[in-house]
């Protein structure tokens, strides 16, 4: 019994970084991506990686790029909303409810388009009435 309840605790602490470097030993040792899946799935059931990103990896192997780490890509970053702007916003509204969008984004460096957004969205704030 003990033995079974480590063995799931090992399986669920996989990560992906993990099952990367199991991929990447497969490769060297010339397994078929079948024969690795098969072999995942034996060792990690439900966790396993799909057959799918077994072949992706295979490919990207055979092009000589061999870096297990997942590069930065371009784009919005995550915490463009999160908790410290949630609080930023409401600091700066809490002196003066009226003030304009082009006032918080002059002194929170965000966009007109994710402010307005942020505030209908996010705070429940919306224009009452139109000039």
């Amino acid at each position: 019994m003990a033995e079974n309840i480590t063995a799931q605790v090992i399986r669920e602490s996989f990560t992906r970084y993990n099952i990367r470097i199991v991929i990447k030993y497969s490769i060297i040792l010339c397994k078929s991506a079948t024969g690795m899946q098969n072999n995942l799935f034996t060792a990690l059931g439900e966790h396993a990686t799909s057959i799918k990103t077994i072949r992706k990896s295979r490919i990207i192997s055979s092009e000589g790029r061999f870096d297990m780490s997942n590069k930065s890509r371009s784009g919005r970053s995550l915490t463009a909303c999160g908790d410290a702007v949630v609080a930023a916003v409401m600091t700066f509204l809490a002196g003066d409810r009226r003030k304009s969008c082009e006032e918080i984004t002059e002194n929170l460096l965000m966009s007109k388009s994710s402010i307005h957004k942020f505030l209908a969205d996010k705070l429940n704030k919306k224009k009452m009435f139109y000039k």
